[in-house]
This record gives structure tokens, C-alpha cells and sequence, in this order.
């Protein structure tokens, strides 16, 4: 008998208050609801609604293979002075599903925004050299789009790019009116976990491999020692 599981899905904005215009990075984990142990699902889903229901990003895939979300969607494309909801889910029905909400204060993006790049990412979420004290720093930015037949010749060749959040060539999304695309985030915390668990491997192939090589050698120096 397979153990039920109570899958519970929690996701967090931030920031959850912005400017028109500006990016939030929405996170999200599916986990069980008693033990917290991580349930991966083949499709995640996520959706985006005004204030009055209605969808602003409709129902689309946003994660496969997965147990969690990290995303950065821009907000140009919002209404000012409005809340919205954002929906998580591993099912299309939206059961189960998480909610989180944020709201955009301001019609005009301040002068000093109005540069490409990061400078529409809210500091809060820019690396230690912007504002050391905050936990989650972003490290990669990884162009995504939907991957369907309606993804543009503009977008589309910006599949899988990544980007330094301060880097000047950095895309803005969205890139054109209806534009779909989004980020996928890498924190830095989860990019010194990737450069260690990379340095861990290739430390032990090296070993593996002088080990090796000294085995060779000096079964060969018997070698020739008995042949004496």
C-alpha cells in the first residue's frame, strides 16, 4: 500500500509591495503537510489574478520535475494601485494550491529605475554589494519562455540565457505587449552549493585518477623488479 501523502504548497513574494514596472521574485515548495519532507510533481503550475478574479497570467506551466518554484516576473503589464493573488499548484484543478499576494503602488517608475538591467529588480534582491543585510540574493538570472507555438522571434532565441542580475545586456520583460516570459532564479546560496558540489567531484575524480596512475605505476616497478 503506498503511503498517502498531504501535499501542502507555501509560496512567498517578494518584495510584495513594488513600483509598475519592477520584478518580483516569486518562490514556492510543495511539502508534506505533517512530516515537511519535500513531494516533487511532474507539473507545477501557476497562475495570476487581479483583484476582481480575473487572470492577468493565465494557467501555464511553470515548473516539470519539480518540488519548487523560484521565478521573477515583471509587473509591467499590471495595473497600478491594484492587489494581486498569485496561485500555486502541482494540478490543474488548483487542489491542492498555495496563495500569495502583492500590490503595485505606483503608476511612474522612479527616474533612477528607468535604466536597463537590474535596476528594475528591487534591491532587495540584488546581490551583497547592493544591500548586504537581506538573506535571499539572486546569483543567475535564466531567460524563460512557454515553449509553445506562440512564444515570438524576439523571444524566443532568449531561451535559457543566463545573466548576471547587474549585467547591462540584461532583457527586459516584458519584452512586448502579451509577452509570457519570465526568469527562472539561482540564489547565491544555491550557486556556492553548485561550485562546491562541482569542486567535491572533480577533487575526488583527480584522486580517483592519481590513485590510479600510482596503482599503474607501481605495478609495473614490481613488474620489472621480478623480472630482474
Amino acid at each position: 500500500m503506498s503511503e498517502e501523502l498531504h501535499p501542502e504548497v507555501i509560496v512567498t513574494i517578494t518584495p510584495n509591495k513594488v513600483s509598475k514596472g519592477q520584478m518580483i521574485s516569486i518562490q514556492a515548495y510543495i511539502q508534506d503537510r505533517y512530516t515537511t519532507v519535500p513531494i516533487e510533481y511532474p507539473t507545477i503550475y501557476m497562475e495570476i489574478l487581479d483583484e476582481d478574479g480575473v487572470p492577468v497570467w493565465p494557467l501555464s506551466t511553470i515548473e516539470i520535475d519539480a518540488s519548487t518554484i523560484s521565478k521573477l516576473i515583471s509587473t509591467a503589464d499590471l495595473k497600478a494601485g491594484k492587489d494581486y493573488t498569485v496561485r500555486v499548484s502541482p494540478d490543474k484543478s488548483l487542489s491542492p494550491s498555495g496563495t500569495a499576494f502583492f500590490h503595485i503602488d505606483s503608476d511612474v517608475i522612479p527616474a533612477a529605475l528607468l535604466v536597463p538591467g537590474a535596476m528594475l529588480i528591487p534591491h532587495v534582491l540584488l546581490p551583497d554589494v547592493v544591500q548586504p543585510e537581506t538573506p535571499f540574493k539572486i546569483g543567475w538570472l535564466i531567460y524563460r519562455t512557454q515553449l509553445d507555438s506562440k512564444v515570438c522571434k524576439y523571444c524566443s532565441p532568449l531561451e535559457g540565457n543566463r545573466y548576471r542580475p547587474t549585467d547591462p545586456d540584461l532583457p527586459l520583460i516584458p519584452r512586448h505587449i502579451n509577452c509570457r516570459c519570465h526568469y527562472d532564479v539561482i540564489s547565491l546560496a544555491e550557486e556556492e552549493e553548485l561550485y562546491q558540489a562541482m569542486y567535491q567531484f572533480y577533487y575526488l575524480a583527480e584522486k580517483a585518477k592519481m590513485e590510479t596512475m600510482m596503482q599503474v605505476a607501481a605495478s609495473a616497478y614490481f613488474t620489472l623488479e621480478k623480472d630482474k
